[in-house]
Formats: structure tokens, C-alpha cells, sequence
């Protein structure tokens, strides 16, 4: 579980441990960062690499659950979007077929957050909404399930992702939100 918010004021965070999946025929790494106020009142965050290829992506997913059966983690933070293939974006041209195809690989991703085993989920993911393609930031939680916030504001529009011919520009709101005892807030990739 988490430790109590009152512990989270004065913790320290040791940076010290990085441990290295393999899986198939890619090297995918996951930092553990412990925060630390005593050993009873620690907290595992676990960030996570993903290939951008769409065929590696269930072996990653993969060597992640296997990963955390032996190293539990708290919360786990995976990069934008990591359940779709990348090269959907290096294309000016939106394919109303990739386009489906990507947010249907996240709705059954996401509903695998379970096996992690984790208590939070942390990423992003394309969503529609109100008739707009948005990236949106979400947590997931054993207890409350998904939840969307931030969508993404600052959107690069240029070879390596058209991302503003892709989605519409989310709000300009970067409101943190609570997940149990911690504060998250999301700002992805070119908002940083």
C-alpha cells in the first residue's frame, strides 16, 4: 500500500537502482526509483521504456509483467501513448482504419493494467472526444479504475510525429491530480 501523506513530506528518494529486461530481440529497461522514509513506509516507482513498433510491443508488455512478479511496484509510469505504433504519426494522412486500430489496442491494454500488479498506472493515450482525436494523460488505479485528465497542448508538427495533424489541441490546463496519498501532474513529451 501506500504510505500515509504525512510520511510522503519528508521522504527521501533513492535513485540507485536500475534493473534490465530482455525480451525477444530488444533491450527494455525499467528504472525502479524507491521512495524512501523508512523501510515500513516506502513507495516503488517503476518507469518504463516501450518500443515504438507495434509488433514488439506484446513481448515488452510481456517481460514487464514478468518483471514486476519479481520486483512489485507501486506505481508505474510508461511512456505516451505505448500501445500503439508509432509510424502512424510520421504520416500526414489520417487513416480513419489506423486511427481505430490504435485506440482499440489501448482500451485492451488498459484493461490489462491489472496484471502489473501494480496500484497506479500512469501514461497517455489517444482518445475522441466530443468529435476531437486527443492524446490524453490517465491514471489507472486498482481501486477507481481509469481515469482521463490532461490532454496534450504544445503538439509538434513535423516529420519524426505530426502530431497536430493527428489530434487537436488538448487544454491548456495542468492541473495535478490526486492518486492516493501522491499529487501527479502530466505534461507529455513537448510540454516539457
Amino acid at each position: 500500500m501506500y504510505p500515509s501523506p504525512a510520511a510522503l513530506q519528508h521522504m527521501r528518494v533513492d535513485h540507485s537502482r536500475t534493473d534490465v529486461l530482455v525480451a525477444q530481440e530488444f533491450l527494455h529497461r525499467a528504472h525502479i526509483v524507491t521512495v524512501l522514509q523508512s523501510e515500513e513506509e516506502r513507495m516503488k516507482i517503476t518507469v518504463c521504456e516501450f518500443p515504438d513498433e507495434a509488433p514488439r510491443k506484446e513481448a515488452a508488455w510481456t517481460a514487464l509483467v514478468c518483471f514486476l512478479r519479481t520486483s512489485p511496484t507501486d506505481v508505474v509510469v510508461l511512456p505516451e501513448m505505448p500501445f500503439c505504433d508509432w509510424q502512424m504519426f510520421m504520416t500526414k494522412t489520417i487513416d480513419p482504419r489506423v486511427w481505430e486500430a490504435a485506440l482499440a489496442v489501448h482500451d485492451a491494454m488498459i484493461a490489462r493494467c491489472v496484471e502489473l500488479h501494480a496500484e497506479a498506472v500512469l501514461a497517455s493515450r489517444p482518445v475522441e472526444h466530443q468529435g476531437q482525436r486527443l492524446n490524453q494523460a490517465f491514471c489507472w488505479t486498482r481501486q477507481g479504475g481509469y481515469q482521463g485528465t490532461h490532454t496534450k497542448y504544445y503538439l509538434p508538427d513535423e516529420p519524426d510525429g505530426w502530431e497536430a495533424t493527428w489530434f487537436a489541441q488538448g487544454d491548456r490546463q495542468f492541473a495535478p491530480i490526486a492518486v492516493g496519498p501522491l499529487t501527479v501532474g502530466f505534461q507529455l513529451c513537448t510540454e516539457l
